[in-house]
């Protein structure tokens, strides 16, 4: 399984807190969050083009949407707008 501190080294794009709609870099969560909140086990899923959802296996279970820099659906070929 997945940490948060391996997603984070990983995955490009906007980190949001699912709670307060706070918005954060990568690189700011990594040098804010704790040691424990960075190495906790993470579930990620997908729950739209472009958005995951990660949850934390922490004592506060925090959890995070990542928007990731491309959020539209790609198309056979090309792009969302049909250019090759």
């Amino acid at each position: 399984m997945a940490t948060f501190r391996s997603i984070l080294e990983t995955a490009n794009g906007l980190y949001r807190e699912s709670d307060t709609g706070h918005g954060y870099q990568p690189y700011d969560l990594l040098h804010s969050l704790p040691e424990e909140a960075l190495d906790a086990p993470a579930h990620i899923r997908k729950v739209s083009p472009g958005v995951y959802r990660i949850e934390l296996q922490t004592s506060d279970n925090g959890t995070y949407d990542l928007f990731s820099r491309r959020r539209t659906v790609r198309t056979e070929g090309g792009d969302a707008s049909g250019n090759m």
